[in-house]
């Protein structure tokens, strides 16, 4: 048999103009661009409040830490004051 030359016919493809791909280009761009400016502002964002967070934990961290050594020395003032001679006397 002969060598049979399969000719298939697809749909014809859409030929856009150079300024409608242009335009379709401009698009994709503005696109992008704006989604790498709002990821951009969301990093920044999402920095800054870790940022803030961090001092703000730091600070309250610092200031429990202040008032328990208060409170350690006042406990220790008072028992070394108060209860030791009366105890001391007592024995």
């Amino acid at each position: 048999m002969a060598d049979l030359a399969m000719v298939s016919e697809g749909k014809p493809l859409a030929h856009k103009s150079v300024s409608d791909w242009l335009c379709g280009v401009w698009g994709l761009r503005q696109a992008s661009q704006t989604a790498r400016a709002d990821s951009f502002l969301l990093r920044q964002s999402s920095n800054t409040l870790r940022n803030e967070t961090r001092i703000k934990t730091e600070y309250d961290k610092y200031q429990n830490d202040l008032r328990l050594h208060d409170r350690l020395v006042r406990r220790i003032n008072f028992t070394v004051n108060c209860v030791s001679p009366h105890y001391r006397s007592a024995h």
